[in-house]
């Protein structure tokens, strides 16, 4: 599905990524791990084509579509919330339209290009959500507890909301890969709960990056760890990765089996056993009461993630057991 061999990347003589390999497959959820300055935002660039590797090749499955979350929301403040997720569909609908005018208008011997630029544009408009595209929009906001804001501005959201929107926009996609850049940034917890369920239940292949190692640890099943310019890649989610680590440190096996049992402990819950408390300066995540339940599915991929209304009123736990076997 996508592939990076033996990639390296280059700026002024400085050694960013060499000789990265790996692969993301169908259905795979990975954690993109490293310290900040590490190359995680270079690898999302030749991910997304924005960069061309300095050696190697990246190669993109050439129906696979990618559904980026930034960190950072592009938008203009002003912009309506509704025009942003619709924004993919306006410049395909208006080539539609012209390929409509163009047909009607065309002369006999060129009536054969006329219908077959027709049909392209009309492939496109089909593709990115045709004349359901709006009704899918309602139904997204919705589903992420945005139905509040399909009429204010962008510039109106909080921090929090604003992530929201970014994945709402690429679920409507119907994406076979998700990429997700910091996606716990300004979300309480109820907003960062929601967001371990959907990634779960999300059928195509997601490739998270986070320094949140409870969002890593109950969403990922392989973690990257880029370090040095290379990647190294470990089985499991985050506590999986940090046991590996603790066992090659040359403690005692019984020392580092405590060690990385604890540690797994502290990242789900804190020192004291209770859930850990979200950092100062989250939380402003305004979610709308009953905002996920009674709205109709959506097709494809974004079923399984949007079927989570069906499980409002269950505890966190009975909700992320059932995501994850709704996700097989």
């Amino acid at each position: 599905m996508l592939s990076f061999h033996h990639v390296s990347k280059h700026f002024g003589g400085h050694d960013v990524l060499s000789n990265v390999s790996f692969q993301i497959n169908p259905g795979d959820k990975v954690g993109l791990i490293g310290a900040n300055g590490a190359g995680k935002s270079t690898v999302l660039h030749l991910l997304l084509g924005a960069q061309r590797p300095s050696a190697g090749s990246v190669v993109v499955g050439p129906d696979l579509k990618i559904g980026h979350v930034p960190q950072q929301l592009e938008a203009p403040p002003a912009m309506k919330v509704r025009d942003f997720l619709l924004g993919q569909v306006a410049p395909v609908e208006e080539a539609l339209r012209d390929a409509e005018r163009a047909l009607a208008e065309a002369a006999e011997e060129r009536m054969a290009g006329a219908l077959q630029r027709y049909q392209s544009a009309r492939d496109r408009y089909e593709a990115a959500g045709g004349d359901q595209a709006g009704w899918q929009a309602e139904r997204v906001l919705q589903h992420v507890g945005l139905t509040h804001a399909g009429a204010a501005t962008v510039g109106q959201l909080s921090g929090g909301e604003r992530n929201l929107l970014a994945l709402a926009r690429a679920l409507l996609m119907d994406p076979g890969l998700l990429v997700l850049d910091e996606p716990g940034n300004h979300l309480d917890y109820a907003g960062l709960e929601w967001l371990e369920e959907a990634l779960v239940s999300f059928t195509g292949a997601v490739l998270l990056v986070s320094h949140n190692r409870r969002l890593l640890d109950r969403t990922v099943t392989r973690i990257l760890e880029l370090k040095g310019g290379r990647v190294r890649e470990y089985a499991g989610n985050y506590s999986d990765y940090q046991l590996t680590r603790l066992q090659g440190l040359g403690r005692p096996p019984g020392d580092r089996l405590r060690r990385a049992a604890r540690a797994g402990r502290l990242l789900r819950h804190g020192p004291g056993g209770q859930p850990r408390p979200l950092p100062p300066g989250q939380g402003r995540h305004r979610r709308g009461r009953g905002a996920r339940s009674g709205a109709a599915p959506l097709p494809g991929r974004v079923l399984g993630v949007l079927g989570l209304a069906q499980t409002a009123g269950q505890s966190g736990g009975a909700r992320r057991r059932h995501a994850r076997a709704a996700a097989g």
